[in-house]
C-alpha cells in the first residue's frame, strides 16, 4: 500500500476512509509506545468514527495496563452502549459513578447529559435505570432516568421519575419532566397544568416550554401569544422566532413565516433563516433558489437534512450526476457527516428508483461503518422496497442477533415481515417487545399499527396509527392511517387526511402515490 511521506500508515487509511483500519493501526502504534497519550489517541480516533468494536477492543487492552483510568473506563462504556452490550455499560458506569464524580448526583448529572447525545436511546435509558436502581435515594438519578425514558419513547416511566424526583426535594426540575412526559402521554390538561409557570417566579425557558407543548396538544393560538411575548425577550427571541416560523410555515401564512425566517437571521440563527427560506422558496416552485439555500447550510443541526433536499432538487433541475457530484464535495469536505448522510443518501435514491445505486452506496458505507445499525436498517428498507424482502429479513435477523435487545432492531424485522405479510406471529411478538419497551415511540405504534391492518383488524390498527399521527405527524403514518380509513370504509376520511399530510410534506412521494392511486380509482 501507498504510505504518506511521514511514513504514517494510520494516517493513510483515514484519508482513504478505511476509518476501522486507521484507529487499528494507531493502537498497534500505542502498544509498542512509551508515550503516556498514545492509548488515549488510539482510542479517541476509533470513537471520532464510530468504530466501536475496535474502540472496545482498545479500551479494553487499555484497561489491563491502567485499570483506574477515568477516560479508558468512559469509552469503553460508550462503546458498549453503542454496542447495545448493556451489562458491560452498566459495569463501566458504575466505576466512573464512584471514582470519577465529588458525589453520585453530580455523577448522574453529567452522565445524564453526555449519555443522551449516544443514538441507542433505548439501551442508554435501560442502562440509566439499572444505575438507578443501585441509587434509589438520589434525586439527580431520577430526574436523569426520566429525561432519558422520555427520549426513548416512555413516557409513563419519566412521569414516576419525576414525581419521584419531585419527593426529594427537586421540585421545578421534576414539574417540568412531568410536565412534559403527561404531555408526551396524551395527557394535555395535566401537562399544561403542571407547565404553567409557578408564582412569580418566571423564566423565559419555562414559558417556551410551556409554548411548545401548546403546539403539541393543539393549542396554537395560546403557543403563538406566548411566543409573540418571547420574541421581545433577547435571550428567547431566536427560539421563538423560529417556533412561530415554524408554526407559519406549517399553516401555510408564508409571508408571515418569511419575515420571521428573515428575523432569525438577523438575531444570529443563520443556518436555521436559510433552512426556512430554502423551505418556503421550494413550496413556491423557485427551486435554483431553493437548492442554493440548501446548499449553503454546512454546518449546525440542519446541515445533514438541507444538503439531502439540495440533492433532490438537484436531481430534479440538473440531473442525477451533478447531484451526486455536488454531494460527494459536501461529503470530502465534511467527513465526519458522511455516516449521517448515508442513511439517508441511501433511502433517497431508492425513492428514486435508483436501488442498485442504493445498494452499492450501503455496500460501501456499511464496511466503512461496520457498528451503525442504521446502515443495516437502511440498506434493508431498500431491499424491502425494491421487492427483496426476503434479503432484508435476512439482514435484519443478523441484526437482531447481535442486539437481540434493541427495540429498534425488533421494531426494523417485525415491519418488514408484516409489510411483507410474512411471518404474521412472529412480527407480531417483535413489535410488542419493542413496543413494552417503548410505548410512546411513534414508529413502533405505526409498526404496530400496520400489523393489525394487515391482520384486518382495522378497529386496533386505527387506534394505535392515531396515535402515533399525534406523536409524530410524520407522511409515512399518514399514509398508513389512510389505508386503514379506506379499508374501513371511509374513503373520503382518508382523502382528507392525505390532504392535510401535502401541506407539512408537499413532495413527499408516498403521499403523492396514494394521492394519484386514489384520483385513479375513483369515478
Amino acid at each position: 500500500s501507498a504510505v504518506r511521506a511521514d511514513g504514517s500508515l494510520w494516517e493513510t487509511a483515514l484519508e482513504r476512509g478505511e476509518y476501522g483500519t486507521a484507529a487499528t493501526l494507531r493502537w498497534g502504534e500505542a502498544r509498542s509506545s512509551p508515550e503516556t497519550g498514545a492509548y488515549e489517541a488510539a482510542a479517541r480516533l476509533a470513537y471520532d468514527w464510530s468504530q466501536y468494536s475496535v474502540l472496545a477492543r482498545i479500551c479494553d487492552d487499555w484497561l489491563t495496563h491502567e485499570p483506574g483510568n477515568e477516560i479508558a473506563h468512559r469509552l469503553r462504556a460508550v462503546a458498549a452502549l453503542e454496542l447495545d452490550h448493556r451489562a458491560l455499560a452498566e459495569t463501566h458506569l458504575e466505576w466512573l459513578i464512584g471514582h470519577a464524580y465529588p458525589s453520585a448526583g453530580e455523577a448522574f448529572e453529567s452522565l445524564g447529559r453526555s449519555l443522551g447525545e449516544l443514538s441507542n436511546r433505548s439501551g442508554v435509558a435501560a442502562v440509566m435505570r439499572r444505575l438507578l436502581n443501585r441509587h434509589p435515594d438520589v434525586s439527580e438519578a431520577y430526574l436523569q432516568a426520566g429525561q432519558l425514558s422520555l427520549l426513548a419513547g416512555d413516557a409513563r416511566r419519566a412521569i414516576g421519575d419525576a414525581q419521584r424526583a419531585r419527593e426529594l426535594g427537586r421540585r421545578r426540575q421534576g414539574r417540568s419532566l412531568e410536565a412534559r412526559a403527561r404531555v408526551r402521554a396524551g395527557e394535555c390538561d395535566q401537562g399544561l397544568a403542571l407547565a404553567a409557570p409557578l408564582g412569580t417566579d418566571v423564566r423565559d425557558l419555562d414559558r417556551l416550554t410551556e409554548a411548545w407543548l401548546m403546539v403539541l396538544c393543539g393549542r396554537d393560538a395560546e403557543a403563538e401569544s406566548v411566543l409573540q411575548e418571547l420574541v421581545q425577550r433577547p435571550e428567547q427571541r431566536a427560539a421563538a422566532l423560529e417556533a412561530l416560523a415554524g408554526r407559519e410555515l406549517e399553516t401555510r401564512r408564508n409571508d408571515a413565516a418569511a419575515r420571521h425566517y428573515t428575523d432569525l437571521g438577523k438575531a444570529g440563527d443563520r443556518a436555521g433563516a436559510q433552512f426556512g427560506l430554502a423551505t418556503l422558496a421550494e413550496r413556491s416552485g423557485d427551486n435554483e433558489r431553493a437548492a442554493a439555500l440548501f446548499s449553503a447550510i454546512t454546518t449546525g443541526r440542519h446541515a445533514v437534512e438541507a444538503q439531502l433536499r439540495a440533492y433532490r432538487l438537484h436531481v430534479a433541475t440538473d440531473g442525477t450526476d451533478i447531484a451526486e457530484r455536488v454531494l460527494d464535495e459536501f461529503v470530502y469536505a465534511n467527513p465526519d457527516l458522511r455516516r449521517d448522510l448515508s442513511s439517508m443518501r441511501m433511502l433517497t435514491l431508492a425513492e428514486m428508483g435508483q436501488t442498485e445505486a442504493a445498494l452499492a452506496l450501503g455496500a460501501r458505507v456499511m464496511k466503512a461503518f461496520p457498528d451503525a445499525e442504521e446502515l443495516v436498517r437502511a440498506q434493508a428498507e431498500v431491499f424491502a422496497r425494491a421487492g427483496r424482502s426476503r434479503d432484508a429479513v435476512a439482514l435484519l435477523e443478523g441484526l437482531l442477533k447481535r442486539r437481540p435487545d434493541d427495540p429498534a432492531a425488533q421494531n426494523a424485522l417485525g415491519y418488514t415481515l408484516a409489510d411483507a405479510n410474512l411471518d404474521l406471529p412472529r412480527a407480531q411478538k417483535l413489535l410488542l417487545a419493542a413496543c413494552a419497551e417503548a410505548p410512546d415511540n411513534a414508529a413502533y405504534l405505526d409498526s404496530l399499527g400496520w400489523l393489525r391492518y394487515r391482520q384486518g383488524r382495522y378497529a386496533p390498527a386505527r387506534e394505535l396509527l392515531d396515535r402515533a399521527y399525534r406523536l409524530q405527524p410524520d407522511a409515512e403514518i399518514a399514509v398508513h392511517r389512510a389505508h386503514v380509513l379506506a379499508a374501513a370504509g371511509l374513503p373520503e376520511e382518508a382523502q382528507q387526511l392525505i390532504d392535510a399530510a401535502l401541506t407539512r410534506h408537499p413532495q413527499d412521494v408516498g403521499l403523492l402515490r396514494w394521492r394519484n392511486d386514489h384520483q385513479k380509482a375513483g369515478p
